[in-house]
């Protein structure tokens, strides 16, 4: 080893210093982030109560289906009764 190769007590305590600063950076931002991916399908439930029909509309529109399933089959039925 040349001395050029060397580091001293202080440059490695200052690059393990700002190592271990990152480190803890790194660390805060990955549970910054666990949080945010945690929220996430609260608040996509959110939107997407926002961006489509109520729950109330939705049933009136699945009864309403039914409806006129019902009265298409009970016509068929009485086609074939006559």
């Amino acid at each position: 080893m040349t001395t050029s190769d060397k580091v001293t007590r202080e440059e490695f305590q200052s690059t393990n210093a700002n190592i271990m600063d990152k480190l803890d950076q790194l660390s805060k931002q990955i549970n910054q982030l666990s949080l945010e991916v945690a929220e996430l399908p609260e608040k996509m439930s959110e939107k997407f109560d926002c961006r489509y029909a109520s729950k109330r509309t939705e049933q009136v529109v699945d009864r309403l289906t039914w409806l006129v399933l019902s009265a298409v089959i009970v016509a068929g039925l009485a086609l074939i009764i006559r």
